[in-house]
């Protein structure tokens, strides 16, 4: 089994819509995200699970209109 220890991970700048559960899984390691100046809308429950150690992420200049809970 790989593990990988990624700190940060950015995708700005590109045409990120929605998010899907378990789209960071594996990045237990993460302590920056950062999904500015993207085209997001939806982010579904469980999307962001496993990002356990996040201290920072940013999602601004996005157009969020919809945040599943849970």
């Amino acid at each position: 089994l790989l593990k990988l220890y990624v700190l940060f991970f950015g995708l700005k700048n590109n045409q990120v819509f929605k998010i899907q559960p378990g789209a960071f899984d594996g990045l237990y390691s993460l302590e920056k995200l950062s999904l500015e100046n993207n085209s997001i809308q939806y982010i579904q429950a469980g999307a962001l699970d496993g990002l356990k150690s996040v201290t920072w992420m940013s999602f601004r200049y996005n157009d969020i209109q919809k945040i599943d809970d849970g």
